[in-house]
């Protein structure tokens, strides 16, 4: 499913953390990347909603616990903060805890979606245990660190 990484994705594949900066958690395979409509090969459903609000390119990884556990981090760069406020504002749930992350983000039962600048970050627990939630919030954190020291370069073409 998806698209390999290729150039013109550097940018957004500098914000994945790495397997070592999630200690227990490895990154069994290769992120998977899609700019304009291959979005579609990445994401069964919803791409039509970030075309239509400005999506310029996403990259999407899974890792692993040695337990067994999985999560998954997606990220989209949009063309700026007003489409990245816009995809946030249909994703969130409404009962979900606020965190002090970011410009805004909100942790659910077992997801965390982040709004940082022109960046929309989804992470995706495969269970609901306290672990797992941590460790969302954990790699929410260390992207949105990554968001915070990257040049702005929303003009560059992907």
């Amino acid at each position: 499913m998806g698209c390999r990484p290729s150039s013109g994705f550097e940018e957004i594949l500098r914000l994945l953390p790495a397997a070592s900066d999630v200690p227990g958690w490895t990154s069994p395979g290769e992120p998977q990347t899609a700019a304009g409509d291959d979005l579609y090969l990445l994401i069964d459903g919803g791409a039509e909603t970030y075309l239509r609000h400005g999506f310029r390119r996403a990259a999407i990884h899974s890792y692993e616990h040695t337990d067994g556990k999985m999560f998954n981090l997606e990220i989209y760069e949009m063309t700026d903060p007003a489409a990245a406020d816009s995809i946030f504002v249909f994703k969130i749930g409404s009962d979900g805890k606020s965190l002090d992350i970011g410009d805004e983000a909100r942790l659910e039962s077992y997801y965390l979606n982040l709004k940082k600048g022109r960046y929309i970050v989804t992470v995706i627990g495969l269970d609901t245990s306290e672990t797992t939630r941590q460790t969302l919030i954990q790699t929410a954190r260390i992207v949105e660190s990554r968001i915070k020291n990257q040049p702005d370069t929303a003009g560059a073409t992907p």
